[in-house]
């Protein structure tokens, strides 16, 4: 199955404790069982090798800070 390219990631804030992120609408936070589309962890795993855990989360519809 082919997916469209994920939206690109807007890094707001880096700190070295965390990252802030603005997440755009149609891209989900974290993986869900079943879905092997990209996301927000999956996709930051490919820039930062430390491990990461979010500390919210949006719906795969709606966009904002993470």
């Amino acid at each position: 199955m082919s997916h469209n390219p994920p939206p690109p990631l807007n890094i707001i804030y880096k700190h070295t404790d965390f990252i802030v992120v603005d997440k755009p609408a149609g891209i989900s936070t974290h993986a869900s069982p079943g879905d092997d589309t990209p996301n927000v962890v999956d996709l930051l795993h490919g820039r930062y090798s430390a491990t990461l855990h979010p500390i919210s989360r949006l719906d795969n519809g709606t966009s904002g800070l993470l």
